[in-house]
């Protein structure tokens, strides 16, 4: 607990990492919202994000993903289209690949609705969603189950990536973190 919030923690370090994020985002049940520099996925069939964020899709929820322009490119093409293939291409969106910034975010919101201000959950850390990142490199997520703001903060910030195509502070003056 911190400040009175449900927490959970786990170090890439922990064989456990990339089961505790897909436990989270299959625990959602209206929505899941992932912001990642990366995504790939290497994980066996069955347990990994790819398959999390698939069934989602399949139940008709909403899923979407915020992606850096990197991901679309060199080693990380073939897990771009496997994204694509799995949650649709609507369903994502690619900073700007004509720009010299970069979306660096890693979190994932679930069950948040922009409207409500109490409602949802936040995972959040330092991980890309790659396997050496849940394997091999020392990365930390945090798990949040009640934090009245949080989600919700986070889901505007996604939208505004999401919806709004904006990534850089020169694009969104309205920061919602500081």
């Amino acid at each position: 607990t911190v400040g009175g919030t449900d927490t959970q923690s786990n170090s890439s370090t922990n064989s456990d990492f990339n089961a505790a994020l897909v436990t989270f985002v299959a625990s959602a049940t209206k929505s899941v919202r992932l912001a990642g520099y990366t995504f790939s996925d290497q994980s066996p069939a069955g347990n990994s994000l790819l398959d999390a964020l698939k069934a989602h899709v399949t139940a008709g929820r909403t899923v979407k993903v915020v992606l850096d322009k990197d991901s679309t490119q060199g080693i990380y093409l073939d897990n771009y289209n496997a994204l694509k293939l799995a949650i649709g291409a609507g369903n994502i969106q690619v900073e700007n690949p004509v720009s010299d910034a970069e979306m660096h975010n890693k979190f994932i919101v679930v069950d948040a609705d922009p409207g409500d201000y109490a409602s949802g959950k936040v995972a959040l850390g330092s991980a890309n969603f790659t396997d050496p990142a849940f394997s091999s490199q020392n990365n930390n997520f945090l798990i949040v189950d009640t934090c009245p703001g949080l989600a919700y903060n986070y889901t505007l910030e996604f939208e505004q990536m999401f919806t709004g195509k904006k990534f850089t502070r020169a694009t969104c003056p309205n920061q919602h973190f500081v």
